[in-house]
C-alpha cells in the first residue's frame, strides 16, 4: 500500500465534529501536519464549510508539500468557487461535492473552469443512478465503508471501469463502532447485539485495527480518509496503518438501514 494513500482529515478544524470533544486549534493543526509529512504521507481531506480547515491550510508554513482535496456544496455558484480557491490562496489537486449535483452541467462547468481532477462525495445509495449520467467525466468518488456499511461495495468495479479512485472514509463510523455502547447504533437489535459481541473482548486500539485494517483489505480501495483529535490519536493512526499484518474477516453483518448508518441521519 503505497504510503500516499493515507488522507488526513480536517472535518474538526476550529469545530466540533462527530464524537470529538474539542476543535483542532491552528498551532496543533500545524503540528499534526509537520508529524504527517515526517511520517512520508501527504494527502489532506477538507471542504469549504470545514471550521477553519481553509484558513489554517493556508497559513501552513510547508503548505506545497501537501495534496489537497477540498469539497463544495453543489448548490454553491461556480464563480463563487472560483472566488474561495483564489482567496485561500491554496492549490488544490483535487475539487468535489459534497453532495450530488442533478445537473450534469454543474460537473460540466467545473470541468471547463480548468479543475484538475473533479470528484463527488457520495452518502445515499440511490446517488448511483444520478451520478452515471456524468461518471465518465469523474477522476474521484469519496464513499462510507467500514465493517458494517458495505452499500458501495457492488459499484465499485463500475468505478474502476472509468479509472476513477476511489477513496474510502467513516471507518469508524465518527467513532460510534469504537465505543462500548453507541446510542445510534443501538436502535437496531439485531445489529447492537452483533457489535457487541464482536466488541467484546477488544481494546479501543483493536477495534481501531480492526476498522482500519478492513478498509484496507479492499483492493479496488485507493485512498482512506481518517480524521483525528490528537497528536496521539494521529501516532497511533500511523502505526496501525503502515503494520503490515493482514486482515482476518470476522464481522458478516452487512447492514443497510441508511437512517443509522449516515450521520446526516441521526
Amino acid at each position: 500500500m503505497n504510503k500516499r494513500n493515507l488522507v488526513l482529515g480536517t472535518a474538526n478544524w476550529g469545530r466540533l465534529y462527530g464524537n470529538s470533544k474539542k476543535p483542532i486549534r491552528e498551532s496543533e493543526a500545524h503540528d499534526m501536519l509537520d508529524f504527517f509529512l515526517e511520517q512520508g504521507y501527504n494527502h489532506i481531506d477538507t471542504a469549504y464549510n470545514y471550521g477553519e480547515a481553509h484558513k489554517y491550510l493556508s497559513t501552513y508554513h510547508r503548505i506545497n508539500e501537501l495534496v489537497i482535496t477540498t469539497k463544495f456544496q453543489s448548490d454553491i455558484e461556480l464563480n463563487e468557487i472560483i472566488h474561495e480557491i483564489e482567496y485561500s490562496g491554496i492549490k488544490f489537486q483535487t475539487i468535489m461535492f459534497h453532495d450530488v449535483p442533478t445537473d450534469k452541467e454543474r460537473v460540466l462547468h467545473l470541468i471547463e473552469s480548468g479543475v484538475e481532477n473533479v470528484g463527488i462525495s457520495l452518502n445515499s445509495i440511490c446517488e448511483i443512478e444520478v451520478i452515471r449520467r456524468y461518471l465518465k467525466e469523474l477522476q474521484k468518488v469519496q464513499v462510507p465503508y467500514n465493517i458494517i456499511d458495505r452499500r458501495w461495495e457492488e459499484f465499485f468495479f463500475e468505478f474502476k471501469s472509468f479509472n476513477i479512485e476511489i477513496e474510502a472514509r467513516s471507518a469508524f463510523l465518527q467513532g460510534q463502532l469504537l465505543v462500548d455502547n453507541s446510542l445510534v447504533l443501538s436502535r437496531n437489535a439485531q445489529l447492537n447485539d452483533e457489535l457487541k459481541t464482536w466488541k467484546a473482548n477488544k481494546t479501543i486500539h483493536q477495534r481501531i485495527m480492526s476498522c482500519v485494517k478492513f478498509q484496507k483489505n479492499h483492493k479496488h480501495l485507493d485512498s482512506f480518509v481518517f480524521g483525528v483529535d490528537s497528536m496521539v490519536q494521529l501516532q497511533a493512526l500511523i502505526q496501525t496503518f503502515n503494520e503490515s499484518s493482514p486482515f482476518i474477516e470476522e464481522f458478516f453483518l452487512k447492514f443497510d438501514d441508511e437512517a443509522l448508518l449516515l450521520p446526516m441521519n441521526w
